[in-house]
């Protein structure tokens, strides 16, 4: 009786690390609080820092970027901004008029933002969110060699 509770306990254990290595691909997450979302990025290799109760900021390509939570936890938004450039209404314009998934803008001392939202409604997979990173990434990427 001993070897079957044994064996059981075994089982169990590893069927739980099983279904703990598939749940990226499986579990869907609608909401995502500061704390989970500074260490996802942790875990993807960035060095997150809470900033306040609704954003981190970590570096990315060597640029201070910002991830902010929007709708309770419901909704993330990548952000980075620039000052004392060139870019004008106009190349912002054109910007936004050429690229999906992104967008662009200026604030009122006329200095150029990039965002990424992604929407939770639904549920997403942490892969998910993988790739929205690395949009983000790709994005920036873009946006500066744009404004070069």
């Amino acid at each position: 009786m001993k070897k079957f509770v044994c064996l059981l306990a075994v089982a169990i254990l590893c069927m739980s690390f099983c279904s703990a290595a598939f749940a990226d691909s499986t579990t869907l997450v609608e909401k995502i609080s500061l704390q989970d979302l500074n260490d996802f990025l942790a875990e993807e290799g960035y060095r997150p820092e809470i900033k306040d109760d609704r954003n981190c900021e970590f570096k990315l390509k060597g640029l201070i970027v910002q991830m902010f939570l929007y709708d309770d936890g419901t909704s993330v938004q990548f952000h980075c901004g620039w000052n004392n450039t060139d870019v004008t209404i106009e190349d912002v314009n054109k910007w936004n008029s050429e690229w999906r998934l992104a967008k662009a803008y200026l604030d009122d001392d006329g200095d150029p933002h990039l965002e990424l939202d992604m929407d939770l409604d639904g549920g997403i997979t942490v892969q998910r969110l993988r790739n929205f990173m690395k949009n983000c990434s790709l994005f920036l990427d873009k946006f500066v060699s744009w404004m070069n």
